[in-house]
């Protein structure tokens, strides 16, 4: 029986820049079941503190899902080119070997790209238009820097998009309904060859669009010849998307129920993108310095803000211009202290960065921060507080949704509620995970670890005479139609679900008697503004098999 990790790691990050009379981080509080906290700071010149920490989480992230699966890809060349990937990120050229080889997994006979391998002979998914037009800029990114991209998968993908952004039915909708005018204008950002009444129907709803959206759309518009009145119309939009609070420009979060994606880091990053290539007024790198200072005031909101595509967005932004620092660069140090440690680290001529990592008292205060260099030369600090939490003991949590888990078992030829303590060897268990929300929610992944003593089963498999299953076997809540379940995990995942309480299942079969840990199952939006919830964790007890 393969024993699964019960330790679950976290990080509760803060970040600022370092002005010349120094500066002071106050520290989050510790959990107090955490397990041996510590700090790990990142200072370095201009953003690359933030691009490594971005990274970090990336290759963090163990979603085997398609979409963070390609931000993880994103991350380590990202974590290559820096210079930060042989320290960091050892295997960073094998994770983007390996995601290439895959991709074509998950992409249909269509050209659509899905979160779930596609499975031909089980094929029922509606089209995926923003996992498709993010795969399409994710590829081209990665071939942007010398990897081997199938080019038979990207336009297979290209004209999936082009096929829609022809679909006259979906251009209707656009000033209707944002979800789709945002869909459609990032679809048409990344394929470049874009019907001008399809262009002219988001023009005309650019208003409802989040900064990103007119970000993009500003993009296309640049491309037309005719279109140099609306293109400069956005670009001073963009300029002023974020007010400006000393040194820093940060845009704020939306919070339109009708595109939930939107997020205030997103914003930032697609925004200052676009500016760095269309705003060519004679304050324009002035104006991005500002933004650029904005990110560590959005930062402060912490890690668990950005979803892996946000991520993914910032760090395709960052990675253009080339990172290597400027050959006129002189070495500078920063001083650090917190109650019971210090030190001086040294950022020398021609590095971007230096780290130091200590552990942690159970009630850190503050983090205080000096620097050498010039003024003009902007450092910037990001200190992660880590630590590990035994998720057997975790307390249950619920942001935005609510889940909970339950088991059944057969008596008396149906199907019967029962503790986790109640199941005996050889029986067919039934496991079912109820979702509650009050709004629709986009993009949510539910995943559960089997504990140790069930074994998965397939009930399109299963032999039928093996059991008469009781009325009511089958997969719960059509909303989850995409799941993958094996004898570690069930996995299930929608691109929406509309208000309510949803209830999926998953069968097993009790194989082997003993204690097991059923770790918390997690239901969460892959995309947009944190929201997670969390079962408590549970003992499943299986008794030997009657005689």
């Amino acid at each position: 029986i393969e024993v699964s990790p019960t330790l679950r790691h976290e990080t509760l990050p803060v970040a600022g820049w370092i002005p010349a009379g120094g500066m002071r981080l106050k520290l989050p509080t510790i959990p107090a079941a955490a397990i041996e906290p510590n700090i790990r700071v990142v200072t370095s010149r201009s953003t690359a503190a933030l691009v490594r920490t971005w990274a970090a989480g990336l290759r963090d992230d163990a979603h085997p899902f398609w979409g963070p699966m390609l931000g993880r890809a994103i991350a380590a060349a990202v974590a290559i080119r820096y210079g930060f990937a042989d320290s960091d990120w050892p295997d960073a050229r094998e994770v983007i070997e390996a995601t290439l080889q895959k991709a074509g997994k998950y992409q249909d006979h269509d050209g659509n790209f899905h979160f779930l391998a596609v499975d031909d002979e089980r094929y029922d998914r509606p089209p995926n238009l923003m996992l498709t037009a993010y795969s399409i800029q994710g590829l081209d990114f990665l071939e942007s820097l010398g990897y081997g991209v199938s080019a038979d998968i990207v336009q297979s993908a290209r004209s999936a998009l082009a096929a829609r952004l022809n679909d006259q039915q979906l251009v209707q909708r656009i000033g209707a309904n944002r979800f789709v005018a945002e869909e459609v204008a990032f679809a048409a950002s990344v394929t470049g060859a874009v019907p001008i009444g399809t262009l002219d129907t988001l023009w005309s709803a650019h208003d409802r669009l989040s900064w990103s959206g007119r970000a993009r759309l500003a993009r296309i518009l640049s491309t037309r010849l005719l279109k140099t009145t609306e293109t400069n119309a956005l670009v001073d939009a963009l300029r002023h998307a974020g007010p400006r609070r000393g040194m820093s420009r940060s845009i704020g979060a939306g919070s339109d129920p009708e595109w939930p994606f939107e997020t205030a880091m997103l914003d930032q990053c697609v925004v200052l993108d676009t500016l760095r290539d269309l705003d060519h007024a004679e304050d324009a790198a002035v104006l991005r310095a500002e933004y650029q200072h904005g990110f560590m005031d959005l930062y402060c909101g912490g890690e668990s803000a950005m979803d892996s595509q946000t991520r993914a967005q910032c760090l395709m932004a960052f990675a253009n211009p080339s990172p290597a620092p400027s050959p006129t660069d002189s070495s500078i140090h920063v001083e650090m202290s917190m109650p019971g440690a210090s030190t001086r680290l040294e950022i020398a001529h021609g590095q971007s960065m230096a780290t130091w990592s200590h552990a942690l008292s159970r009630r850190p205060s503050e983090l205080t921060a000096h620097t050498d260099a010039d003024a003009n030369d902007p450092i910037s600090l990001v200190a992660e507080v880590g630590y590990d939490i035994d998720a057997r003991a975790s307390a249950p949590a619920a942001v935005g949704f609510q889940l909970e888990r339950h088991y059944s078992v057969i008596r008396e030829h149906a199907w019967k509620e029962i503790s986790a303590m109640g199941v005996r060897e050889g029986e067919w268990v039934r496991v079912s995970l109820r979702l509650s929300t009050s709004r629709m929610r986009y993009f949510v992944a539910i995943s559960d670890d089997l504990p140790g003593g069930l074994r998965a089963v397939d009930l399109e498999l299963a032999d039928g005479a093996d059991l008469e299953l009781p009325k009511g076997s089958n997969g719960g809540s059509p909303w989850f139609a995409e799941r993958d379940v094996d004898d570690r995990h069930a996995r299930f995942f929608s691109e929406q679900v509309p208000p309510g309480v949803h209830e999926i299942h998953y069968y097993a079969r009790a194989t082997h008697a003993g204690r097991y840990a059923a770790l918390p199952a997690v239901g969460e939006l892959m995309y947009g503004s944190a929201s997670v919830s969390r079962t408590p964790s549970a003992t499943l007890l299986v008794a030997p098999a009657m005689p």
